[in-house]
């Protein structure tokens, strides 16, 4: 019955994130998640960001609502930056990321969106419980 609880939980935390992002105009949202992440590439160990892709590579770049022109470039611009020259981007959609970006490429795939952060917040409380029931 405690798992049941949890899980309900985590969908109600999905649901309620949901229904605030809906609130926030998308141009707004985009700038501030490829801040994010570009702050986030900027914190990776160098040889974990030289895993993400090579040149000559095809990353795809996944967020929750289609990125307008102005956002694909400011994107294609950043990661250029970030991975280095050469890589082919494809832009796609999921909306079950919630918010924030994925990036997909055939060497590594980085998560860096709510719905990963609420998962993985789910698997943390989870195991907490866990242990408590087992002291």
């Amino acid at each position: 019955m405690r798992r049941e609880l949890e899980a309900e939980a985590q969908r109600l935390a999905l649901t309620i994130a949901s229904r605030l992002l809906g609130r926030v105009p998308a141009p707004a949202l985009s700038v501030a998640l490829l801040q994010s992440l570009d702050t986030w590439l900027a914190e990776l160990p160098a040889d974990e960001l030289r895993a993400v892709a090579h040149p000559g590579d095809a990353v795809e770049v996944v967020t929750a609502a289609p990125l307008d022109a102005a956002s694909q470039a400011a994107c294609t611009e950043m990661l250029g930056r970030r991975l280095g020259k050469g890589i082919e981007l494809r832009f796609a959609t999921d909306p079950s990321l919630i918010a924030g970006v994925e990036l997909r490429s055939g060497h590594a795939r980085l998560h860096n969106n709510w719905r990963a952060d609420l998962d993985r917040l789910g698997q943390e409380l989870s195991r907490d419980d866990e242990q408590l029931a087992v002291a």
